[in-house]
Protein backbone atom coordinates (compact mmCIF):
# COMPACT_ATOMS: atom_id res chain seq x y z
CA UNK A 1 0.00 0.00 0.00
CA UNK A 2 1.65 3.05 -0.93
CA UNK A 3 2.23 5.69 1.74
CA UNK A 4 0.28 9.24 1.87
CA UNK A 5 2.83 12.37 1.23
CA UNK A 6 2.04 14.81 3.61
CA UNK A 7 0.93 17.92 1.89
CA UNK A 8 2.42 21.43 2.51
CA UNK A 9 0.16 23.79 4.96
CA UNK A 10 -2.18 26.20 2.26
CA UNK A 11 -0.74 29.44 3.21
CA UNK A 12 -2.38 32.91 2.97
CA UNK A 13 -1.71 36.37 3.97
CA UNK A 14 -3.56 38.48 6.45
CA UNK A 15 -3.81 41.77 6.19
CA UNK A 16 -6.24 44.83 7.53
CA UNK A 17 -6.01 48.96 8.46
CA UNK A 18 -3.64 49.63 5.56
CA UNK A 19 -4.96 52.93 4.60
CA UNK A 20 -3.94 53.11 1.27
CA UNK A 21 -0.27 52.82 2.50
CA UNK A 22 1.72 50.33 0.31
CA UNK A 23 4.22 48.71 3.22
CA UNK A 24 7.29 47.56 1.15
CA UNK A 25 7.83 43.92 3.78
CA UNK A 26 4.19 43.39 2.91
CA UNK A 27 6.27 42.47 -0.33
CA UNK A 28 8.58 40.26 1.88
CA UNK A 29 5.91 39.16 4.51
CA UNK A 30 3.61 37.93 1.13
CA UNK A 31 6.25 36.71 -1.32
CA UNK A 32 4.74 33.63 -2.69
CA UNK A 33 1.22 34.15 -1.71
CA UNK A 34 -1.38 33.47 -4.15
CA UNK A 35 -3.89 35.02 -1.72
CA UNK A 36 -4.37 37.86 0.55
CA UNK A 37 -7.33 38.56 3.12
CA UNK A 38 -8.33 42.04 3.46
CA UNK A 39 -10.27 43.30 6.72
CA UNK A 40 -11.03 46.60 5.20
CA UNK A 41 -9.69 50.26 5.09
CA UNK A 42 -7.78 49.62 2.80
CA UNK A 43 -7.46 52.26 0.01
CA UNK A 44 -7.79 52.17 -3.45
CA UNK A 45 -4.14 52.61 -4.27
CA UNK A 46 -3.29 49.90 -1.48
CA UNK A 47 -5.68 47.83 -2.83
CA UNK A 48 -4.07 48.17 -6.76
CA UNK A 49 -1.30 47.50 -5.28
CA UNK A 50 -1.76 44.24 -3.71
CA UNK A 51 -3.72 43.74 -6.61
CA UNK A 52 -1.09 43.48 -9.17
CA UNK A 53 0.81 40.56 -6.93
CA UNK A 54 -1.94 38.73 -5.05
CA UNK A 55 -5.45 37.55 -5.43
CA UNK A 56 -7.20 39.93 -2.47
CA UNK A 57 -10.56 38.87 -0.92
CA UNK A 58 -11.25 42.46 0.26
CA UNK A 59 -14.01 44.26 2.69
CA UNK A 60 -15.26 47.47 2.80
CA UNK A 61 -13.81 49.30 5.70
CA UNK A 62 -15.61 52.80 7.28
CA UNK A 63 -12.87 55.43 5.17
CA UNK A 64 -12.86 52.73 2.34
CA UNK A 65 -15.50 55.66 0.15
CA UNK A 66 -15.51 56.53 -3.42
CA UNK A 67 -16.80 54.81 -6.61
CA UNK A 68 -13.68 52.49 -6.67
CA UNK A 69 -15.15 50.92 -3.27
CA UNK A 70 -19.10 50.53 -4.29
CA UNK A 71 -17.45 46.37 -5.69
CA UNK A 72 -16.25 45.64 -2.03
CA UNK A 73 -18.68 43.61 0.09
CA UNK A 74 -19.08 44.77 3.97
CA UNK A 75 -18.37 41.30 4.97
CA UNK A 76 -17.58 37.80 3.30
CA UNK A 77 -17.07 34.15 3.83
CA UNK A 78 -14.38 32.56 1.82
CA UNK A 79 -13.02 28.80 1.85
CA UNK A 80 -9.47 28.90 3.22
CA UNK A 81 -8.29 24.84 2.84
CA UNK A 82 -11.37 23.68 4.50
CA UNK A 83 -12.12 26.85 6.99
CA UNK A 84 -14.64 28.92 6.21
CA UNK A 85 -13.42 32.34 7.53
CA UNK A 86 -15.94 35.36 7.77
CA UNK A 87 -14.16 38.71 7.21
CA UNK A 88 -15.61 42.00 8.29
CA UNK A 89 -14.30 44.87 9.20
CA UNK A 90 -15.73 45.60 13.18
CA UNK A 91 -16.34 42.83 14.64
CA UNK A 92 -17.17 45.29 18.19
CA UNK A 93 -15.17 42.43 20.43
CA UNK A 94 -14.91 38.56 20.83
CA UNK A 95 -17.08 39.08 24.17
CA UNK A 96 -20.05 41.11 22.42
CA UNK A 97 -19.53 41.09 18.64
CA UNK A 98 -21.57 43.46 16.78
CA UNK A 99 -25.76 43.00 16.00
CA UNK A 100 -24.25 42.12 12.31
CA UNK A 101 -21.33 39.89 13.21
CA UNK A 102 -23.92 37.89 15.65
CA UNK A 103 -26.21 37.15 12.37
CA UNK A 104 -23.24 36.75 10.67
CA UNK A 105 -22.00 34.20 13.18
CA UNK A 106 -25.38 32.14 13.32
CA UNK A 107 -25.98 32.22 9.62
CA UNK A 108 -22.56 30.84 8.14
CA UNK A 109 -20.82 29.30 11.12
CA UNK A 110 -17.36 30.18 10.70
CA UNK A 111 -14.04 28.55 12.01
CA UNK A 112 -12.01 31.69 11.90
CA UNK A 113 -13.50 34.95 12.01
CA UNK A 114 -11.03 38.01 10.70
CA UNK A 115 -11.53 41.72 11.41
CA UNK A 116 -9.76 45.12 11.57
CA UNK A 117 -10.50 48.84 12.32
CA UNK A 118 -9.52 48.99 16.07
CA UNK A 119 -5.61 48.53 14.99
CA UNK A 120 -5.10 46.30 17.76
CA UNK A 121 -3.81 42.71 16.76
CA UNK A 122 -5.80 40.00 18.68
CA UNK A 123 -5.36 35.74 18.41
CA UNK A 124 -8.44 34.18 20.52
CA UNK A 125 -10.49 31.38 20.67
CA UNK A 126 -14.06 31.45 21.92
CA UNK A 127 -17.10 28.81 21.43
CA UNK A 128 -15.32 26.95 18.94
CA UNK A 129 -14.81 30.22 16.55
CA UNK A 130 -11.31 31.52 15.86
CA UNK A 131 -11.24 35.79 16.34
CA UNK A 132 -7.67 37.55 14.18
CA UNK A 133 -7.44 41.03 13.86
CA UNK A 134 -4.14 41.26 12.13
CA UNK A 135 -3.50 44.62 13.67
CA UNK A 136 -2.69 47.53 11.16
CA UNK A 137 -0.16 47.92 8.20
CA UNK A 138 -0.80 51.58 7.95
CA UNK A 139 0.43 54.30 9.18
CA UNK A 140 1.70 54.31 12.90
CA UNK A 141 -1.62 55.01 14.94
CA UNK A 142 -0.79 56.11 18.45
CA UNK A 143 1.37 53.58 20.33
CA UNK A 144 -0.27 50.54 18.45
CA UNK A 145 2.23 48.52 16.57
CA UNK A 146 1.91 47.74 12.35
CA UNK A 147 1.10 44.18 12.17
CA UNK A 148 0.16 41.72 9.52
CA UNK A 149 0.50 37.93 8.71
CA UNK A 150 -0.37 34.76 7.22
CA UNK A 151 -2.59 31.67 7.90
CA UNK A 152 -1.32 28.31 7.56
CA UNK A 153 -4.11 25.48 7.45
CA UNK A 154 -3.11 21.54 6.65
CA UNK A 155 -5.44 18.09 8.08
CA UNK A 156 -5.09 19.02 11.34
CA UNK A 157 -4.31 22.36 12.82
CA UNK A 158 -4.22 25.91 11.43
CA UNK A 159 -1.60 28.41 12.38
CA UNK A 160 -1.52 32.29 12.29
CA UNK A 161 1.64 34.09 12.77
CA UNK A 162 1.73 37.64 13.49
CA UNK A 163 4.94 39.65 12.13
CA UNK A 164 5.77 43.23 13.21
CA UNK A 165 6.19 45.52 10.32
CA UNK A 166 8.49 47.95 12.39
CA UNK A 167 12.51 47.56 12.65
CA UNK A 168 14.23 46.89 9.84
CA UNK A 169 13.35 43.37 9.34
CA UNK A 170 10.41 41.51 9.81
CA UNK A 171 9.82 40.10 13.07
CA UNK A 172 7.75 37.66 14.90
CA UNK A 173 4.93 39.26 16.87
CA UNK A 174 2.30 36.92 18.07
CA UNK A 175 1.31 32.98 16.86
CA UNK A 176 -1.85 30.92 17.95
CA UNK A 177 -2.36 27.66 17.19
CA UNK A 178 -5.85 26.00 16.97
CA UNK A 179 -6.92 22.37 15.63
CA UNK A 180 -8.77 23.21 12.21
CA UNK A 181 -11.96 21.53 12.82
CA UNK A 182 -13.59 19.12 10.10
CA UNK A 183 -17.16 20.54 9.99
CA UNK A 184 -17.92 24.00 10.68
CA UNK A 185 -18.35 25.28 14.25
CA UNK A 186 -21.81 25.64 15.94
CA UNK A 187 -22.22 29.54 17.39
CA UNK A 188 -24.96 29.75 19.63
CA UNK A 189 -27.72 32.06 19.05
CA UNK A 190 -28.21 35.08 21.17
CA UNK A 191 -31.44 36.45 21.59
CA UNK A 192 -31.69 40.23 23.00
Amino acid sequence: MPVKKAQQPLRVGLVSDTHDRCEPKLLELFDGLSLVLHAGDIGETALSWLRERHEVRAVKGNNDVGAWAENLPGARVEEVGGLRVLIIHELGTVERPTSQVQFLLAAERPHLVLSGHSHKPLLAEREGVFYVNPGSAGPKRFSLPRVAGWLDVDDARATVKLFSLEGPKLSPFDEKTFRAPSAPAAYPRRHG
